[in-house]
């Protein structure tokens, strides 16, 4: 107990190191708390002091007096490793993060977003103004490129010919269905301030806009990756409800998230669940509340696809009266 109750030290000792590049440092091999500290223009003892600590549980190796090395947990924040959780680090430790989880208590009493609480306005709003932050969210939504081939591999035998990927950032995973879904035209749509940040992809094009006002018209495919989970059900009934409205007859609309499970087995999603409480007001759902979710867009669900990073691909299909 007395180590989850000091589990927030980790994190802002996590983000310290993340922010002053210390893993990519020790790269090469170990160094001294002094040789770091010059490099990354802090004060010496007081580097020494978190690499200590950070060491004591095995994040880092202290291997002689005063120096430091890489363990395969601090490996893990490399910027240049496949799968780097440097951002995962940055974001959690960020204070306009770290200063939400403080309203924790606020947002269980009220049901609302601790983050609009503490700044007074929504996550996506601190985003559009907060460019470092902006940048640090858009790396972790993009760190899984497995998942993203994963999807791209369960669409592209469809044979879909216009896919829409509706809040769909700076467009890793469009570009994956793009080389995917040979001939199809893939569409990036999200807010035009995200939009700016996207690099030229190879066969994908881009449209701003709102997809809480509505979404691109004609496809036969609308995907939403980590995207409901960020809203309250009432919202992404609404974007749901826009999917079906701009589909074509025989169209789909694919939901990728963490499912929660129905047990009382330990899962990710349970605990990050109260993050989206925290950060957005959103949450995360089981398979029967996305089913209800979809009922009430009109839409059924077709078919839910586990892939091995532990999100599902949900298909779903529009709710047809009898003929």
């Amino acid at each position: 107990m007395l180590r989850l109750l000091s589990g927030y030290w980790f994190s802002q000792t996590l983000y310290v190191a993340a922010a002053l590049r210390i893993a990519d440092r020790l790269a090469g091999g170990p160094k001294t708390a002094d040789v770091l500290a010059e490099e990354a223009a802090v004060d010496r003892e007081a580097l020494f002091r978190l690499l200590r600590a950070l060491s004591s549980t095995g994040i880092f190796a202290q291997v002689g007096p005063r120096t430091f090395a890489l363990t395969s947990l601090s490996e893990t924040l490399r910027e240049d490793r496949e799968g780097s959780l440097r951002s995962v680090a940055l974001l959690g430790g960020h204070p306009l993060h770290w200063q939400a989880w403080g309203r924790l208590l606020r947002a269980v009493k009220s049901g609302e977003s601790a983050f609009e609480a503490a700044h007074g306005q929504g996550l996506f709003d601190a985003l559009r103004e907060n460019d470092e932050l902006g940048a640090v969210f858009h790396q972790v939504l993009t760190r899984a490129p497995e998942l993203e081939q994963a999807i791209a591999d369960l669409i592209a035998p469809l044979g879909f010919r216009r896919i829409i990927d509706v809040g769909g950032g700076t467009g890793e995973l469009a570009a994956r269905l793009a080389g995917a879904c040979a001939g199809a035209e893939v569409l990036l749509f999200d807010r035009e301030e995200v939009l700016n940040s996207a690099p030229a992809r190879v066969g994908v094009k881009l449209e701003p806009g709102d997809f809480l006002a509505g979404v691109p018209l004609g496809g036969d495919a609308y995907v939403l990756k980590f995207t409901l989970h960020d809203w309250p059900d009432s919202e992404a009934i609404r974007i749901l409800s826009s999917c079906r409205n701009a589909m074509l007859s025989d169209g789909r609309v694919f939901v990728i998230e963490v499912v929660v499970p129905d047990g009382s087995e330990p899962s990710i999603a349970k605990t990050h669940d109260v993050n989206m409480l925290v950060l957005t007001g959103g949450r995360e759902r089981t398979l029967a509340e996305y089913e209800g979710l979809f009922a009430s867009a009109g839409l059924k669900l077709v078919q839910s696809t586990s892939t091995p990073s532990g999100a599902s691909v949900l298909e779903a299909a529009e709710i047809r009266g009898p003929s």
